[in-house]
This record gives structure tokens, sequence and C-alpha cells, in this order.
């Protein structure tokens, strides 16, 4: 019975593998932090204002990106659990501790650093919002457009 679930079971495995790999090259698909052109002609299509300059850019969202941790952990486990597919059990039984905790550990250590761009990010932001009349158009000129739905 066990082997009919395998290759649904292989089927998740690669499609949480794509999910980790979209979300880490997202900004690639969406067009890098700078869409530029593409998007600009996606807004100009879906009725949306375009900035003065021409250029519409991708709001410098962190979330998508930063999910990857998660779904990585998750990826992680599915993958433990597929190396008893092909691994003997007593091998498994000893290397599994090791891998979870260099894992683990690797896994801390990145989003320690994530969560240390975000927090230096973000006092960035508020620190030139808030550091009137200089700062505030910093700000304005960095982070200040987005494409917008026109009121009408």
């Amino acid at each position: 019975m066990d082997r009919l679930r395998t290759p649904f079971f292989l089927v998740a495995l690669v499609a949480m593998a794509l999910v980790v790999c979209v979300e880490l090259g997202e900004h690639l698909i969406v067009g890098g932090f700078d869409a530029g052109g593409a998007l600009t002609g996606q807004a100009a299509a879906a009725g949306l204002q375009v900035p003065a300059g021409g250029q519409v850019e991708r709001p410098a969202g962190l979330g998508i990106p930063y999910l990857a941790l998660v779904d990585a952990a998750a990826l992680f486990t599915v993958a433990l659990m597929a190396a008893g597919l092909v691994v003997p059990q007593r091998l498994r039984g000893r290397l599994q501790g090791i891998v979870t905790l260099v894992f683990a550990f690797l896994l801390l250590l990145t989003a320690i650093g994530l969560l240390v761009l975000a927090v230096a990010k973000l006092i960035l932001m508020v620190t030139l919002l808030l550091a009137f009349p200089f700062g505030t158009i910093a700000y304005l000129i960095g982070f200040g457009f987005f494409p917008a739905v026109p009121r009408r």
C-alpha cells in the first residue's frame, strides 16, 4: 500500500521545491527591484497612473522572499522523509540529527541576518520620512512612488 503513495509523495516534494525556488527568484520573475519598461507597459494596460519620470518601480517588499525561510523548513522536513526511500534506516537514523542541527543553525543565521537587514531598511525609511524637509524629499524620491489605481 505504501508503494502506491510514493509517486504522489515525490510530486509533492517537487512541488514544494518549486515553491521555494519561485519565492527565492520572485524578484527575477517580476523584473528585479526596478521593473522599468515591462512594468510601465503593464501599468498603462491596467489603467494605473505612471509617475512623471515614466518609470514604474516595484515596491520594495520583503514578504515573499522571506517566506522562503518558512517553506525551506517544510521542504527540509519532507526531504528527510523522502530520504527514507533511498537511504537505509540505520544510516538515516544516525545522520538525521547531525543534518538537522546543521540545517537549523544555517536557517537561524540566515533568519537573523535577514531580520537585521529588514530592521535597518525600516529604520532608514522612518528616519528619512521624519527628517523634515530634506530627508522627507529623499524618502519620497527613493520609496514614495508605486503603481496606484486612479480615482474616478
